[in-house]
């Protein structure tokens, strides 16, 4: 899907009734694309957080003596697994095991001593890609949100509950914590059918005899 179908959506529905949400012409001002544009982003990014939806590696370079490492990809939110040279998975964050492999920050590795591999593949939960402001306003058919369509309801209920909250009550109704519960409910029911990607990694054979 892309950026202007999503816009589309929050017009002729979640959004209709403010003035981002055109409902007679059902297209978002350009005006006010980058505002919405910015909450669409905020709630990719929490439904990245939230659910396995993107994977990612990068390779990291073992340096004799050195344990603490930090990994330089842009998009981490998560270090998910961590395998060897041989592709053997190896141990991360089991407490009270000095062999395992410690996450100390959401995007650095600490590594005990005597790990016999000269590098180490680290997958990876990854964000999803930046939006090209240009695009946003001016192209936003051209941008790419790359999210499954199982996904898109709690998408627009994060939008619309970002946008609306600053409305506050209305009628002694608050439709921002409306959407907000919405959004909660439809995260609730993906993760009750377990929704995530598939992993690509076949291999999940933890190392017994990687220390020297």
């Amino acid at each position: 899907m892309t950026l202007n179908d999503i816009f589309d959506q929050l017009s002729y529905g979640e959004l209709a009734q403010v003035v981002m949400g055109t409902g007679d012409t059902g297209k978002v001002p350009e005006a006010e694309r980058r505002r919405i544009a910015a909450s669409v982003q905020l709630g990719l990014t929490a439904l990245h957080k939230r659910f396995l939806l993107k994977e990612q590696t990068v390779q990291v370079d073992l340096v004799e003596n050195q344990q603490s490492y930090i990994l330089d990809a842009p998009d981490i939110l998560m270090i998910e697994r961590v395998y060897d040279d041989k592709g053997c998975e190896l141990m991360l964050n089991v407490m009270n095991d000095e062999r395992s492999i410690r996450t100390p920050t959401h995007r650095s590795l600490l590594v005990p001593d005597g790990l016999a591999t000269a590098f180490l593949k680290v997958v990876y939960r990854a964000n999803h890609e930046e939006f090209n402001g240009i695009y946003v306003e001016a192209l936003p058919s051209k941008v790419v949100v790359d999210l499954p369509m199982t996904h898109l309801e709690p998408l627009l209920y994060y939008v619309a509950s970002r946008v609306l909250n600053p409305v506050g009550m209305v009628s002694e109704f608050h439709e921002g914590n409306n959407y907000s519960a919405k959004y909660e409910a439809s995260c609730q029911r993906l993760e009750q059918l377990n929704m995530r990607v598939d992993t690509q990694e076949s291999n999940t054979r933890l190392c017994r005899n990687g220390w020297v």
